[in-house]
């Protein structure tokens, strides 16, 4: 009798222990669930950035650009400006290659948006996405494009696998441009993101943060081919992007 009552003492145990769980982790779970269904179609989502290798040939007489309060060398003395309004520039570098420069945004300014929405709903984005993923908007943006699916963990904390559910799902939507290459780098002025290859995609988004956290974005338009415009070139206005002093 003892062996019987013992054995439903620990069978409601157990069962008290679960049904707490479920209510606690039950939605964190289910975005888990979800997202281990949702992305085993998604193969783009698995590419994080690699560390890019800013080597370009150097040249003399280049020409340099000024734009929104950043400066760069061009490529090529043969640049240029096709169309200048408020917030977009648009430049020419040959027949076969162009780049859109947009005005940058405040540093921080995806930060403030999403704590004003969560305060809102009386939430603290730190406690959902951490310290270090929220202390800047290329914090955030890093942490994203660094995710896996197997970054969902079963026994993470809900916050842990709400968020990395959050990411994902944003990175899933952005995934199409980088399928042929996702890239980082780091200079002395500016860290950021290339998303595309030059040798194989039409175009590549550069999205680059300046160490007062504010976002300049580039969209470098040429066709296939070192002929026209080759990531050296490319890596020539990265490795001099910086803010006009």
């Amino acid at each position: 009798m003892m062996t019987a009552r013992v054995v439903r003492i620990t069978t409601c145990s157990v069962c008290l222990s679960l049904a707490v769980l479920l209510f606690v982790y039950g939605p964190a779970w289910s975005a888990l669930a979800y997202g281990k269904w949702k992305f085993r179609e998604s193969p783009n989502i698995w590419i994080v950035p690699r560390p890019m290798s800013l080597t370009f040939a150097a040249r003399t007489g280049v020409a340099k650009m000024a734009y929104f309060g950043y400066e760069f060398d061009s490529p090529t003395a043969e640049v240029k400006e096709e169309r200048k309004v408020e917030s977009v520039v648009v430049l020419s570098f040959s027949s076969c290659a162009g780049m859109l420069i947009f005005k940058p945004s405040p540093g921080g300014g995806l930060i403030h948006a999403v704590k004003l929405e969560a305060s809102k709903r009386g939430e603290n984005i730190e406690d959902l996405f951490g310290r270090e993923a929220t202390g800047s908007d290329y914090a955030l943006r890093s942490k994203e494009l660094n995710l896996r699916p197997s970054d969902l963990r079963f026994f993470a904390s809900r916050q842990e696998i709400v968020a990395n559910f959050l990411f994902l799902t944003i990175k899933d939507g952005e995934s199409q441009r980088f399928k042929n290459g996702l890239y980082s780098f780091e200079t002395h002025w500016m860290r950021g993101f290339q998303e595309g290859n030059l040798s194989r995609d039409r175009g590549v988004l550069i999205d680059a943060y300046d160490r007062e956290d504010r976002r300049l974005m580039l969209v470098v338009a040429a066709k296939p081919g070192p002929s026209c415009f080759a990531q050296s070139d490319l890596n020539q206005i990265i490795s001099s992007l910086r803010p006009v002093p």
